[in-house]
């Protein structure tokens, strides 16, 4: 395949798969929810933490407090789902842990993983199965609570941001090139300007993270690919073992826009996922909820290993040759900017798309199902047999942010 198709499509191409995709998150068999969820605005946070004060709004590490007090309060509460069940029978628990969640900033929501035990873990798909209980038309008065649309949102938003940042010439943004040196553009300087001429180091360190968040934003919207932070229960050696990244994005093939391709990139020496890519495909989303074979749940996606993309022409349209990577920034801030944490921990937002291989036992039959705990946050488990065989693993995923959405009202200003 020629390295041309690494080449950014045009916005208007882009514009156009979104568009198309968008039918396919509609419910098939109930009224349409027309109305989105609440986005999540630095000021909606600091409304929302109740950690403010009468003397002003709140601080970014209030903010971050009060999520990590919810998120911790919501952990205990699926950890012992057993015997808070008994005293819940009033509250579908599925919908007040999505309503909970919802109440996250959503850069804090992956503070769930580290929280939950692995009984925690396997009571997420238990907890999430609960959605399913209750009239679409209730379960989403506010809002869509389903993996398609979030899925959409998410996609639209880098739709959105690397719309506007592209000139249609092939050159940097302003904001990245601020960020490297050797730029004459005066302009292109002015966030380094504001750093140097901060007048305490504190805000020296701020205005530099905000420049590295733009940069961070500029390549993931470039990328066009969402990234779940994943963690397995039940799984023998640890954090070691039992962690591992689900990356998605919309299928290039699919005419009708509502499927999804992917691969799970394990944490491990690259010469290990040379020989084990695990790529998969979701099935059209147009199927608003499924039913898995094995044991008749319902959930709202799946990922199936079995037939996995295999085709160059399957791959991210945005990844490049002969690296196969699709953007991103190798020296990245872990969390975005002013999480609350002091750690100045570091991640490679890049993603490498080794060359398909048919996946060897015990993935060669898995196919795994999604439902819906919260914005961003999916409870899986998998089945082997192609759904109707012996079941796998139980896990959960909580999406990355590597775009947000003041990156894009930034972008108005």
């Amino acid at each position: 395949m020629s390295p041309a198709r690494a080449v950014l499509a045009p916005a208007t191409l882009a514009a156009s798969r979104l568009s198309s995709r968008r039918p396919s998150a509609r419910p098939a068999g109930g009224a349409a929810s027309t109305s989105a969820r609440p986005r999540s605005r630095p000021v909606d946070d600091a409304l929302r933490c109740r950690a403010s004060s009468a003397t002003g709004p709140a601080t970014e590490r209030e903010v971050f407090q009060d999520a990590e007090d919810r998120v911790i309060r919501l952990a205990t509460t699926l950890n012992a789902y057993e015997h808070v069940a008994f005293t819940s029978r009033a509250t579908n628990m599925g919908t007040y842990v999505y309503e909970q969640l919802a109440l996250v900033p959503e850069r804090y929501r992956h503070l769930l993983i580290d929280e939950l035990t692995d009984r925690g873990l396997t009571n997420c798909w238990f907890v999430a199965g609960l959605l399913y209980k209750i009239k679409l038309a209730e379960r989403e008065a506010t809002g869509p609570m389903d993996i398609s649309n979030d899925l959409e949102a998410y996609q639209e938003r880098l739709e959105m941001l690397r719309e506007r940042g592209e000139r249609g010439d092939g050159k940097k943004t302003e904001d990245e090139a601020a960020y490297e040196p050797g730029v004459d553009d005066d302009d292109a300087y002015q966030h380094l300007r504001d750093a140097e001429t901060a007048t305490t180091d504190v805000a020296k360190s701020r205005a530099q993270k905000k420049l590295e968040r733009r940069r961070v934003a500029a390549a993931a919207a470039r990328a066009g690919v969402q990234v779940f932070e994943g963690r397995a229960a039940n799984v023998p050696g640890g954090p070691f073992v039992n962690r591992f990244q689900k990356v998605l994005y919309p299928s290039p093939t699919d005419d009708t826009g509502g499927a999804w391709h992917g691969r799970v990139v394990l944490k491990k020496p690259r010469f290990v996922e040379t020989f084990l890519p695990l790529y998969f495909r979701s099935n059209d989303t147009l199927e608003r909820f499924l039913t898995v074979p094995a044991t008749g749940e319902a959930c709202d996606l799946s990922l199936d290993y079995q037939n996995p993309p295999y085709l160059e022409s399957d791959m991210p349209p945005d990844m490049s040759y002969p690296s196969r990577r699709t953007d991103g920034v190798a020296d990245a801030p872990a969390y975005g900017v002013g999480d609350g944490d002091d750690d100045d921990d570091r991640v490679d937002t890049r993603v490498w798309w080794p060359i398909p291989k048919l996946p060897p036992p015990p993935f060669d039959t898995l196919v795994d199902y999604l439902r819906p705990l919260g914005p961003g946050v999916y409870a899986g488990k998998g089945w082997r047999g192609g759904g109707r065989g012996d079941e796998f693993l139980t896990f959960l995923l909580v999406r990355r942010v590597d775009v947000a959405e003041e990156d894009l009202e930034g972008d108005d200003a």
